[in-house]
């Protein structure tokens, strides 16, 4: 473990009563910008006897994102985390997505539920599964992790039809991605690079010592841009204008994404 990350984590003493679900916590919080932690813990955390495998449940109406969550603490330095409990998420995927509610144990209902009403009601475009550890990542986690997003997609075509997820997707949470989540909350903008963007005009905007401008480009530039940076392209504020393009939603098709620059703006 980095040691930005591992004296952050040592400082968060307030997670500590949580156990083995105190990276978990952490990475949720990080990652969502959660201010109250502890709330969503109450309402979010399923870890116990009969948890069917699944330690989190997290739902986020507002950006439209779920997270099924495993977490995996070991207690002596491992070389990767552990991958039969990251196949766990398979188990997990299967009793929370296929599985009545009134046949889940009571400890896991509710955060069942939640999920279930959001999928009902076409609150979610992106469901995300999670394992999170404190060791370093492998593609051998990454299987497992594979396997349980696919079981994912196939049960909510099967039981919730009407749920237009857009994505189904899964992040191992180990060293690596918890140290560059935690350092793009230090870091104002972790994208340095200068990029050369594609266009033919641009729209500029002023006032009180400040220059902006309004651009548009095509999606598969955005989407190329993100396969390359991932979750680090959105460091230093960075706000994205998207348009609704779902069968149903009344949209056209996108071939092209409006983006507000608001990092840096003068310098273009």
């Amino acid at each position: 473990m980095t040691t930005a990350l591992a004296s952050a984590l040592s400082a968060r003493t307030d997670l500590d009563a949580y156990g083995d679900n105190k990276r978990l916590l952490f990475a949720l919080q990080v990652a969502f910008n959660i201010e109250d932690i502890q709330s969503v813990a109450e309402e979010a955390l399923t870890d116990g006897s009969n948890d069917k495998c699944y330690d989190l449940v997290y739902v986020d109406t507002e950006s439209g994102r779920a997270v099924i969550a495993q977490a995996y603490e070991a207690k002596n330095p491992k070389p990767s985390g552990k991958s039969s409990k990251a196949a766990d998420l398979n188990t997990a995927v299967t009793w929370l997505l296929s599985q009545p509610l009134d046949d889940l144990p009571p400890t896991i209902a509710s955060a069942a539920a939640e999920l279930h009403q959001a999928l009902a009601a076409d609150e979610i475009n992106s469901l995300e599964l999670w394992f999170v550890h404190g060791s370093p990542e492998s593609e051998y986690v990454a299987d497992e992790l594979r396997a349980a997003t696919a079981t994912a997609r196939l049960l909510l075509k099967q039981r919730f039809p009407q749920a237009r997820v857009e994505s189904v997707s899964f992040k191992e949470v180990g060293q690596e991605t918890l140290a560059e989540w935690h350092r793009g909350t230090q870091v104002p903008i972790l994208v340095t690079e200068q990029l050369t963007l594609p266009i033919t005009g641009y729209l500029l905007e002023s006032g009180d010592k400040w220059e902006a401008v309004c651009v548009s480009v095509s999606a598969r530039w955005l989407h190329d841009l993100f396969q390359e940076h991932q979750s680090a392209l959105f460091s230093g504020l960075l706000t994205f204008s998207w348009v609704d393009y779902r069968p149903g939603s009344g949209g056209h098709n996108p071939p092209r994404v409006s983006i507000a620059m608001a990092i840096n703006a003068s310098g273009l």
